[in-house]
């Protein structure tokens, strides 16, 4: 008996340091709610005073949470929800915190969501929480859910009635766009590097010399005066200036070299600020002329606000990373190690899609 403690206590070790961790909010509250949500999938309304007796709130949360626009997916599925069955939907990332939450309130906010959009209904948390009845969602992103909001034309709708991204950070769009992009040729590249290396099931991300091959034909065919890239992966930060120089243009957004973005607080409200970057660079992203990325949340939700009809698209296909959370520790690497046809990384990976 005690060999086996020791065993799985080694194995234990063993795991944390090779498996990808995945990051933790800041700051937990106290869950003063837990006897007031649902095992099941089910709904559970909950009683918290005499407020509102004709109306059903919905508050969606999420704890620990994921990336910004896993959330933001999540959040749009339980809006749907709440929608169809004439709820009144609310975000609540303040008693239930995530990845972006800071200590201290951000914009006179604590609720993360508020950091960065407009909550979604008008009433206010102490209301809803002294109102008769309540719902609270459960964690689970459920086997219904969509994972792409661009699969169901009911996210367009739920889109605009619900979603308005707070002023400072559209005004500060409009003018980065103003003073840097506009009236010009603009190529978009989006690459999500960095963990996806190693997290199962996700897509893999190109290596310098998939990019390389794959980069320089697409550019010498679509005319443009200068390219925005869009990571947070140092290295294929350096790939583009070595190779483009004045021609890339950076929002001036945080950069990983080897530690995970989340996994280091180098300046302060530095988890807000993570967020902010990426939705703006995402927005941008959204109304440029050309646009060549891998999938992740943040590719999708630029395609999902299509702030540029026009917008011609091409797309990094190099597959998933494997399923089992051992192997996809070092699949990319065996990949990078391999021939193509042996199974490894292909050259070129960049396919023109249709909108």
């Amino acid at each position: 008996m005690k060999k086996t403690l020791i065993i799985k206590n080694f194995l234990k070790k063993i795991q944390s340091i090779f498996i990808y961790k995945v990051p933790q909010p800041l700051i937990k509250r106290e869950n003063i709610f837990k006897n007031q949500i649902t095992a099941k999938k089910e709904f559970k309304l909950a009683n918290f005073g005499s407020l509102n007796p004709e109306k059903i709130f919905y508050v969606i949360k999420r704890n620990p949470g994921a990336g910004l626009f896993s959330n933001f997916v999540f959040v749009m599925n339980h809006i749907k929800i709440a929608h169809l069955n004439g709820y009144i939907p609310f975000v609540d990332m303040q008693n239930w915190t995530n990845w972006y939450n800071e200590i201290e309130p951000v914009n006179n906010t604590n609720n993360s969501w508020e950091y960065y959009f407009k909550q979604v209904s008008n009433y206010k948390i102490d209301e809803i929480y002294n109102s008769k009845y309540v719902i609270i969602t459960k964690n689970d992103f459920y086997e219904d859910f969509s994972d792409d909001l661009q699969d169901d034309p009911v996210f367009e709708e739920l889109l605009k009635k619900y979603i308005k991204i707070q002023d400072h950070i559209t005004q500060e769009v409009d003018y980065f766009f103003s003073k840097n992009l506009k009236s010009k040729k603009i190529f978009g590249i989006y690459l999500r590097g960095g963990e996806t290396k190693r997290i199962p099931k996700h897509v893999l991300p190109p290596t310098i010399k998939q990019i390389d091959n794959s980069i320089k034909k697409i550019l010498n065919e679509n005319k443009h005066d200068f390219i925005f890239l869009s990571t947070k992966e140092q290295e294929y930060v350096n790939y583009f200036k070595k190779n483009y120089n004045d021609k890339v243009i950076f929002y001036d957004s945080f950069k990983e070299n080897k530690n995970d973005c989340f996994k280091v607080y180098p300046r302060k409200n530095h988890r807000y600020l993570l967020g902010k970057e990426i939705l703006i660079e995402m927005l941008i992203l959204s109304k440029l002329d050309y646009l060549a990325y891998n999938t992740s949340n943040v590719s999708q939700m630029s395609l999902f606000f299509n702030h540029n009809q026009n917008q011609l698209r091409f797309f990094f296909d190099n597959g998933l990373n494997h399923e089992n959370k051992y192997l996809a520790q070092i699949y990319w690497y065996l990949k990078l190690l391999i021939p193509g046809f042996l199974g490894g990384f292909k050259k070129n990976i960049l396919r023109k899609i249709s909108k």
